[in-house]
């Protein structure tokens, strides 16, 4: 199984566009990402703080793991 690419761009303070590419499949999506997730996803016990972006391409690319390891 190859891993899917996921592009990040941010549109709006709190609102970004993804793409999700996977071998010749590719959509598209519009994520929010609110202050306060942002601030309680942004720091773990033992990391740094996180960007905007890359929680979003981390979350995202959890999720499509999952829909696919699930067949959906």
């Amino acid at each position: 199984m190859m891993a899917a690419r996921i592009e990040v761009e941010k549109l709006k303070e709190d609102e970004f566009g993804v793409r999700v590419i996977e071998g010749r499949s590719e959509s598209t999506h519009r994520v929010t990402l609110a202050q306060d997730d942002y601030r309680r996803l942004s720091r773990g016990k033992d990391r740094a703080p996180r960007t905007h972006k890359a929680i979003v391409r981390v979350s995202v690319g959890a999720r499509a793991e999952r829909i696919h390891f699930a067949g959906i």
